[in-house]
Order: structure tokens, then sequence, then C-alpha cells
């Protein structure tokens, strides 16, 4: 599997479902990668207030990522998102973290359970180098937005609300 150019910024997917649902979805993923750092706040909150799905990741390599994500990437998510948020723990560099002593990766692990226990957030390890679960972690993420009513009941109504409007009539030749 190719590993696609990193990204700062957004872009958007492109992800056909037909082998998950029975009937076939077409779903547009914009992906949003505010890189963590604080110069790119006010940015980082929009996508907050209008995100349905959230990855939070944390570098398996350096328990500071994930102390950072529990201490303030986590709460603010919580504290800005508008609408229900499905969230995964996205644990990443699973290629260096199996090179790790085995005292830190079991110490590592505990805590990433914690978390996500107490916030009843599901885990997927990922290696973005060997490309390590990647497709899945996508995959998981539309399954779980696509599986909330709470959120896809409103945008399916709005999605039909647009399809339902009736055709402005011109009322002169020009263009509009």
């Amino acid at each position: 599997m190719p590993i696609p150019p990193s990204t700062i910024g957004c872009d958007l997917l492109f992800y056909h479902l037909n082998k998950l649902f029975k009937e076939q979805f077409a779903v547009a993923l914009r992906l949003n990668d505010p890189s963590g750092q604080d110069r790119f706040e006010s940015v980082t909150n929009l996508y907050f207030r209008q995100c349905h799905g959230a990855l939070l990741l944390t570098d398996m390599t350096n328990p500071e990522s994930l102390e950072r994500l529990e201490q303030y990437w986590y709460p603010r998510l919580k504290q800005l998102s508008v609408n229900p948020v499905e969230v995964i723990l996205v644990c990443t560099k699973l290629d260096l973290f199996e090179k790790q002593e085995p005292v830190y990766r079991e110490a590592y692990l505990r805590r990433v359970e914690q978390f996500a226990t107490k916030h009843q957030i599901p885990i997927v390890h990922v290696s973005a180098y060997r490309g390590d679960n990647i497709e899945y972690l996508f995959k998981r993420m539309i399954i779980q937005i696509m599986e909330n009513d709470e959120i896809i009941d409103p945008l399916v109504a709005q999605a039909l609300s647009c399809v339902k409007q009736k055709p402005v009539k011109k009322t002169s030749p020009c263009c509009l």
C-alpha cells in the first residue's frame, strides 16, 4: 500500500462502502490536520465545532503526547464540539513502539487503556511507515459515524431537503 504524502490543512477523500453496507454509500471525508500546534488554535476550534468524527493521535514512542491528549486535546474536543462526535484513539508509530523495552510498552499500553476505558473510546494501533491498520482505521471511523443515529439522521434529513426543493422558475431569459 503506497504511503500518501503528509498534509497540513485538509484533504477530501471519497470512500465507497459498497462492501460494508447492504445499500451502496459514497462517503466524503474531509480530513483536517491542525498538526497539534498552538498557532493553529483558531482553525482547530472551527474544526472541532463542525466535526462528526475525531481521530485523536498519540505517538506511542513519546509519553508526553498521550499526556497532552489527555489534558488538552480531548477536553477541548468535548468542550468545543456542537455535534455528537465519534472518537477513536489512534496510537501511532507501532513499528517503533515494538522496538521499545517491554517495561515501557506495558506501562504505556496500560495508560492508553485506562484513558480509553474511562472515556469509552476505541483504540487503533497504526504504523504509517508500514501501512498497518490505516485502511481499517478509516473504515472503522466511517462505520461508527454511520451507525450513530444522532449524527446520521440530521445529515440525511438535510440532504433530502436539498433534493426535494422545487426548482426556481426563471422569470427572465437572463442567467441568474
